[in-house]
């Protein structure tokens, strides 16, 4: 049986291939189980009535001017305002790059 050995201080940590392989698909599953959650609110609100409301990200000192969109209670969606003169639309100010 091959094993994978390392040296941590006084102690030897050793573990076969087949108990790595167990213990990564474990992992995997736990984290896959967050997901769970989103997927069944996302279709119980389906239909739920979706707000936009005009906010600003506090990011960095320019305050882009965002959308918000609230769907029961939660954040479903946020997307940069169009009309503002920072961002033009984006997530980022457009013209406060500076170009080398």
């Amino acid at each position: 049986m091959e094993t994978i050995s390392k040296r941590m201080g006084s102690h030897t940590f050793k573990i076969s291939r087949r108990e790595f392989l167990k213990g990564s698909a474990a992992r995997v599953a736990a984290l896959s189980v967050g997901t769970l959650d989103f997927q069944s609110w996302a279709e119980e609100n389906r239909g739920a009535p979706v707000n936009k409301i005009p906010t600003i990200c506090g990011g960095c000192g320019n305050r882009c001017a965002l959308f918000a969109y609230v769907k029961d209670g939660r954040i479903w969606r946020i997307e940069g305002n169009p009309e503002a003169n920072g961002n033009q639309g984006g997530y980022l100010p457009q013209r406060s790059r500076i170009s080398a």
